[in-house]
C-alpha cells in the first residue's frame, strides 16, 4: 500500500491517531520504522512523530521510543521535549514506566511539565499510583516535590498520601516536601492530622520527624493534632505528639476547650493523665467558666477530681461565675468528692455569683443532702453566710424546702468567728450581673 502511494501519515477521523501512533503504541517495531522510511510530507511527519511519541512514552514502549527521538533528532531538531512533548513525560510516569522516563528526563524532558488537561506534573501521577523507582528518578532529576495543581493545591505528597502509598511519602519528605501539607480526606488540613485521625503511628512519626507542625488549628472547628489524639483516644500518638513538641494548652477558638478537656470529656483517662504529666494546665477555663475540675467534681468521678488536685488543680479557682467544684459537688450530693476537695484546701465559704448565689452550704442545705451540710460544717462552713441580692442562708433554704432534719443541725451549729458580706464581692457580683445582662440583650438583638 505504501509503494502504492498510500499516505503513512494520514490520520483516523475524529481519533487524530495515524498508522505510526497505533504500531509505537502497540510495539510494533518493524511497522514503525517501515512507516518513518516512506515518504511523506515533511510536515506531516513532524506532527505524526510527535504523536507517536506521546503513544510510545504512554504505553511503555521504549525501544520504540529511541527509534522515533532519533528521528525527530535527525529530521526535526525544532520539535521540542520541552514544549511539543512534555505530556509524554507524565503519561510514562503514571503507569510507571521507568526506563521511557528516564530516556525523556535524559532528553531534556522537564521534571515538572503538567498535563494540558488535568495540571498533574510527572511527580504527581507516579506518587498516586506508587510507581516508587519513578519517583526516585524524578527527584534525582530535581522534580519538585511542593509543585501543587491550580485548582485544590494537591502535592505529590497528598496524591501519595492518599493512596495509602508509605515508602513513597518518606521519599518526598526526604526530598523536601512540605510535611505541613493538606491531605484532602475527610475535610482534615494536613495528612498529620488525618493520620492521626486514623490511628496511622507510622505516619504520624513520619512527619513529625519530618517537622511537621502539630500545633496548626483545622479552620472550621479549630482542633490541632493533638486534641485529635485526645478525642479518638490514641494515647500512643498523643504521646508522640508531645514529644514533638506539641502545645497541650492550646484551646479551640470558639468555646476554648483544650485536649486536656477533650479527652476528659470522652473518658480517655490514661490520656489525661499523659497530658498532665507534659503539664497541661488542669486550671484552664471553656468559654463558659467551666473547668475539668468543676466538670469532674459535678459529676462525681472522683478518680479525675484526685488526679487533678494531684497533679496542681486549683480547688478555689476564682472563674468569672465564682462557682467552684466544691459547690457543684455539694450541690449535686458527690459525699466523698466533697471530702476529696475539702482534703485539698477547698474554700467552703466562696459564695457563687451564678445560680442562686449560694456557698456550698446553702447548695446542700437546700438539695436536702444531710451527711455534706455536716461534713461542711464540720469543715469551717458558715451558717449565716448570705447569698448576694436576696440575703438568704443556708437555713432559710432548708427551711423553704422541708428538709427538718438539716433546719435542726444548722439551728445548732456554731456560727463562723465573723460572718460578714464582703463589699468588694458585693460590687464584683453587681457587675457581673450587669455584663450577664447586657450579654442577653445583645443576643436578643443580634437574633432579630
Amino acid at each position: 500500500m505504501l509503494q502504492a502511494g498510500a499516505d503513512p501519515h494520514l490520520e483516523i477521523y475524529d481519533a487524530a491517531e495515524t498508522a505510526l501512533t497505533l504500531a509505537s503504541a502497540n510495539g510494533f517495531k518493524d511497522i514503525v520504522e517501515l512507516l518513518l522510511n516512506a515518504k511523506s510530507d515533511p510536515g506531516e511527519k513532524a506532527s505524526a512523530v510527535a504523536s507517536a511519541i506521546r503513544a510510545a512514552s504512554e504505553n511503555g514502549r521504549d525501544d520504540i521510543l529511541a527509534v522515533l527521538m532519533n528521528v525527530m533528532n535527525k529530521e526535526f531538531p525544532d520539535i521540542s521535549i520541552k514544549r511539543d512533548l512534555g505530556g509524554a513525560l507524565p503519561d510514562a510516569a503514571e503507569r510507571g514506566h521507568a526506563a521511557v522516563v528516564e530516556r525523556l528526563l535524559a532528553a531534556g524532558a522537564e521534571p515538572d511539565m503538567r498535563y494540558s488537561t488535568t495540571d498533574y506534573t510527572a511527580l504527581m501521577t507516579a506518587s498516586a499510583n506508587g510507581h516508587k523507582a519513578t519517583v526516585e528518578m524524578l527527584l534525582n532529576a530535581k522534580a519538585d516535590p511542593n509543585v501543587k495543581t491550580s485548582g485544590d493545591s494537591r502535592t505529590a505528597l497528598s496524591f501519595a498520601y492518599e493512596n495509602g502509598h508509605k515508602d513513597i511519602l518518606q521519599l518526598l519528605l526526604n526530598a523536601g516536601a512540605d510535611p505541613n501539607t493538606e491531605a484532602f480526606i475527610y475535610a482534615n488540613p494536613t495528612i498529620l492530622m488525618s493520620a492521626v485521625q486514623n490511628g496511622d503511628r507510622e505516619v504520624v512519626e513520619m512527619f513529625l520527624n519530618a517537622g511537621a507542625n502539630p500545633d496548626i488549628q483545622f479552620q472550621d472547628i479549630y482542633e490541632t493534632a493533638l486534641m485529635m489524639a485526645a478525642e479518638e483516644g490514641r494515647a500512643d500518638i498523643a504521646g508522640l505528639l508531645l514529644r514533638a513538641g506539641a502545645n497541650p494548652d492550646i484551646q479551640k477558638r470558639h468555646d476554648n476547650y483544650t485536649a486536656l478537656m477533650i479527652a476528659a470529656e470522652e473518658g480517655h483517662s490514661d490520656i489525661v493523665e499523659i497530658l498532665l504529666k507534659a503539664k497541661a494546665d488542669p486550671d484552664r477555663q471553656t468559654s463558659g467558666g467551666a473547668t475539668l475540675l468543676k466538670s469532674a467534681a459535678r459529676e462525681g468521678r472522683n478518680d479525675m477530681v484526685e488526679m487533678l488536685l494531684m497533679y496542681g488543680a486549683d480547688p478555689n479557682l476564682k472563674t468569672p461565675d465564682r462557682l467552684t467544684a466544691l459547690i457543684l459537688a455539694s450541690e449535686h450530693g458527690r459525699k466523698e468528692t466533697v471530702e476529696l476537695l475539702l482534703k485539698a484546701k477547698a474554700d467552703p465559704n466562696i459564695r457563687a455569683f451564678y445560680k442562686s448565689n449560694s456557698t456550698a452550704l446553702m447548695r446542700a442545705s437546700q438539695n436536702g443532702h444531710k451527711e455534706i451540710v455536716e461534713i461542711l460544717l464540720r469543715a469551717g462552713a458558715d451558717p449565716n453566710a448570705q447569698s448576694f441580692g436576696d440575703r438568704k442562708t443556708a437555713l432559710m433554704l432548708a427551711t423553704e424546702n422541708g428538709h427538718t432534719e438539716i433546719v435542726q443541725l444548722l439551728k445548732k451549729a456554731k456560727p463562723a468567728k465573723k460572718t460578714k458580706n464582703n463589699n468588694k464581692e458585693e460590687k464584683e457580683y453587681e457587675e457581673y450581673e450587669f455584663n450577664k445582662t447586657l450579654e442577653f440583650i445583645r443576643g436578643v438583638e443580634f437574633s432579630m
